[in-house]
């Protein structure tokens, strides 16, 4: 007779390892080693730095102006991040570290609710395909509130996740991921988390339990915190800043009665946006669906998933402006919906998503490569009309032997990868995931410089300083947007005398900002004289 065997079941390590290694890839390159840039750091920052410069941790003040449009969730971790790393960073470096933690925490999120719903491959499998999020990648590196508010989601959607199994820890999980999109952004995250939590019982059997009700009020009474202490503190403040945030702002911007931003369109906008933001994860999901079409839709993790497509998109759908970064949070169910297809699919588009992957991804490497080493031999770019007007052509870059290192790495890295991508079951989602963080990693390496050089403001503010007069009482300001105060802060302590807030302003220096966006570029008066003008590269 056999004597019994002992199963011990033990977690992939070298694959978790593997993943690890891509995430951290993925979010440190970029997040250090340039400027705020416009279009939405160099505003945050300057909130940011004000923040750290007054003490004032109730109302966000950008340039001297309550500035009330997020709440401080963001600025709150930037703050901080800043207070711990500026001995070793730049002060912007410094805070911009913070969009950094909230990427990891998501991915984490997502790895962990991708585990709960599927298991533990397909939760790493959820991680790569939003890594690979082509609309991802740039964002994850941006000093920007909607990183809280994507963090907010993903620890909102784990505890959905959880509360089928585990209710304590799922309901002040979800409460927590309330709270933190609440605090990040408004009432988005609460409004699309609750109805998706309500709408669970009567959609999938897995939530119609007593348990389930209990994690919903413990998620509530988790979630006032966050919803009660600086709204509270706010309006001991000042009720009418307090008003300016929760009805303009929040109400007034989705409604539309108080434009704050791109108008929509048409219905079908952010359907239009996610086909090329949640490439290729969209596809896997749609894959995933159809291939578990009669099995699947019964499962109570694709009915969760859906119902928080649904709603997120008809949240969306239904606001009055619309801009591509608003749709992130989608990508987060989308990646979990698509990770049952990424080792199920069809062999023809396996072999075909990955050869076209390795091919565009080696192209767009020796293309970044063979331009910096034209900078470097001949100290200019090369003169191509499709360069000039997005990157300066006068730029001359100084070698810096620690980006080399990193990029020529990152470099041999993606051709061993090549190599080892024929042993592996995920081949095409890999390639792509790896040739996407290979690229980014690249430029935000050997082209950093020159990027920032066009996307930085310290140019255009040194420039303008330099020309200011040696005495002057003060400077007034028309049409001056929220970017250039913040920045003309923040590198030179300058504060200007909007006209548009102090019409009667006695200032004798007038800057007026005049951009093709610009309804109408107006005319100082010939009671002025011009001293200097200028721009961003």
């Amino acid at each position: 007779m056999k004597s019994p065997s002992i199963a011990i079941s033990v977690p992939n390590t070298r694959a978790t390892v593997l993943i690890t290694l891509l995430v951290l890839l993925f979010t440190l390159p970029g997040l250090i080693g340039h400027d705020p840039w416009k279009q939405d750091e160099a505003y945050v920052f300057g909130i940011v730095w004000h923040m750290v410069q007054s003490n004032d941790y109730i109302v966000p003040v950008l340039a001297n102006e309550p500035f009330m449009e997020k709440p401080p969730l963001y600025y709150y971790v930037a703050a901080l991040s800043l207070h711990t790393f500026s001995r070793w960073l730049p002060p912007h470096d410094a805070a911009r570290l913070a969009t950094g933690f909230f990427m990891l925490v998501t991915l984490l999120c997502i790895g962990l609710a991708g585990r709960e719903l599927w298991d533990a491959a397909r939760g790493r499998m959820a991680v790569l395909l939003l890594l690979g999020s082509a609309g991802l990648i740039d964002h994850a590196h941006e000093m920007i509130t909607d990183m809280a508010l994507l963090t907010g989601f993903a620890v909102g959607i784990y505890g959905l996740a959880l509360t089928r199994r585990l209710w304590l820890s799922g309901g002040l999980l979800v409460g927590t991921g309330v709270g933190m999109g609440f605090l990040a952004k408004g009432l988005i995250a609460p409004g699309v988390l609750g109805i998706s939590a309500l709408l669970l019982p009567l959609v999938a059997r897995d939530w119609r339990h007593r348990n389930y009700t209990a994690a919903l009020l413990l998620a509530a009474v988790a979630t006032l915190p966050w919803l009660l202490i600086w709204p509270v503190l706010l309006y001991e403040r000042s009720p009418e800043l307090f008003k300016i945030w929760l009805w303009d702002n929040n109400f007034g911007r989705y409604l539309g009665f108080a434009h704050l931003g791109a108008e929509r369109s048409n219905w079908s906008d952010y359907l239009e946006i996610l086909v090329w933001q949640a490439w290729p994860t969209g596809l896997l999901s749609i894959i995933g669906v159809w291939q578990g079409r009669w099995i699947g839709l019964a499962s109570g993790a694709t009915r969760l998933l859906l119902v928080l497509i649904g709603v997120l998109l008809l949240v969306l759908d239904a606001a009055a402006v619309e801009r591509d970064l608003y749709s992130l949070p989608v990508l987060l169910p989308l990646a979990l919906l698509g990770a049952p297809a990424v080792t199920r699919l069809p062999a023809l588009l396996d072999r075909g998503l990955t050869a076209c992957s390795i091919l565009l991804f080696t192209m767009s490497a020796v293309f970044v490569w063979s331009v910096w080493l034209y900078i470097v031999i001949y100290n200019v770019p090369p003169a191509w009309h499709q360069l000039d007007g997005r990157l300066p052509l006068d730029f001359h870059l100084h070698f810096a032997g620690l980006p080399f290192t990193v990029a020529l790495a990152l470099s041999l890295g993606w051709l061993v990868a090549l190599w080892q991508l024929r042993a592996t079951t995920v081949r095409a989602v890999s390639a792509w995931t790896l040739g996407l963080t290979l690229l980014w990693g690249l430029l935000a390496t050997l082209w950093l410089p020159w990027i920032d050089a066009a996307k930085s403001y310290r140019s255009m503010i040194s420039d303008l300083q330099y020309a200011l007069p040696s005495q002057y009482t003060c400077i007034a300001s028309l049409q001056f947007g929220e970017c250039e105060r913040g920045m003309l802060d923040y590198l030179t302590g300058i504060v200007t005398h909007r006209l548009e807030k102090e019409p009667d302003a006695n200032c004798d220096l007038l800057l007026i900002r005049k951009g093709r966006r610009e309804r109408a570029n107006p005319a100082p008066g010939s009671q002025w004289q011009p001293i200097w003008e200028g721009g961003r590269p």
